[in-house]
């Protein structure tokens, strides 16, 4: 699950996958977010769209609960942190 989250965000130049969730984070809530922001599934999906991520619609549940550690149907920046470790 991980290399087919890096890949996606690798290819769409977030290199720095903590700036990743900011700008996904913005892109769904269309202001300015931060390290405090937490988007549901439909502002991950929303967000992935407008930064076209390229995760098809089939495949965004599946993500979002992979990238929910705490499992409260919500991701947060630590979420993130623990799913998706930094390759910058």
């Amino acid at each position: 699950m991980f290399y087919y989250i890096s890949c996606k965000f690798y290819y769409h130049n977030f290199f720095n996958f903590s700036q990743a969730f900011i700008s996904l984070a913005e892109a769904s809530e269309g202001y300015l977010a931060n390290r405090s922001s937490k988007m549901n599934i439909r502002d991950f999906e929303s967000g992935c769209k407008k930064c076209d991520i390229g995760i098809p619609h089939h495949d965004i549940k599946l993500v979002f609960t992979y990238l929910d550690a705490n499992k409260d149907g919500k991701i947060d920046y630590d979420d993130w942190c623990k799913m998706v470790p930094d390759l910058s």
